[in-house]
Order: structure tokens, then C-alpha cells, then sequence
């Protein structure tokens, strides 16, 4: 099993531990601004939404 684990190249383990933010505000420019800065300085998946309601749905797609 931990053969299986060891073989995968580092980047693939990372791409599946990476955390996710979820951003969501009504003002486009900040969901932008935001995403800018969580894409240039971590490593975490950024989704961005318009409503809450846009991200339920979506999320839970």
C-alpha cells in the first residue's frame, strides 16, 4: 500500500492534499482582488462565486 504512495511523483500528491478557499462577495472586484492574491501567494485552490446561493449550488453539484 505504501508502495502505491511512494510511486506517485510529488506533484500529484500535492495537487490532491491542496486545500481549497472558497470566495464569495456580490462585489466583483473584490472576488478578483482576492483571487489574485491567493493565486500568486499560496498554494490554494481558489473558487470564486458571485452569491452564496451561486456557490451552494455548485459546491453541492
Amino acid at each position: 500500500m505504501n508502495n502505491a504512495i511512494n510511486s506517485r511523483s510529488d506533484s500529484t500528491l500535492s495537487s490532491e492534499l491542496a486545500a481549497r478557499v472558497v470566495v464569495v462577495d456580490n462585489e466583483e472586484i473584490v472576488t478578483k482582488n482576492l483571487e489574485s492574491i491567493l493565486e500568486l501567494e499560496t498554494d490554494f485552490e481558489t473558487l470564486v462565486f458571485q452569491s452564496g446561493a451561486e456557490a451552494l449550488q455548485q459546491l453541492n453539484a
